[in-house]
């Protein structure tokens, strides 16, 4: 399911190149594969929940290990 137009207009600062957001995003099918992500609001809703207390006072590698690779690995199962 390709969906060239899913998103707007937007205004690139230099992050990604136009060429990557204008034509390589839009192509990429499995960007846009949904099949799966019911519980996924719920899942990282009760992640924020459980962590929301203490994330100011983490370091920078106890965020990463207790906050941003479970998110990373909800979202992204092939990279975890």
């Amino acid at each position: 399911m390709l969906q060239p137009q899913l998103f707007g207009p937007f205004r690139n600062e230099g992050l990604f190149a136009d060429h990557y957001l204008q034509d390589v995003l839009p192509k990429t099918p499995e960007l846009w594969d949904t099949a799966g992500l019911d519980g996924a609001r719920e899942e990282l809703l009760a992640l924020w929940q459980d962590q929301a207390g203490q994330v100011a006072h983490y370091s920078e590698a106890q965020l990463e290990d207790h906050f941003v690779k479970p998110v990373l690995k909800r979202g992204c199962p092939r990279r975890s």
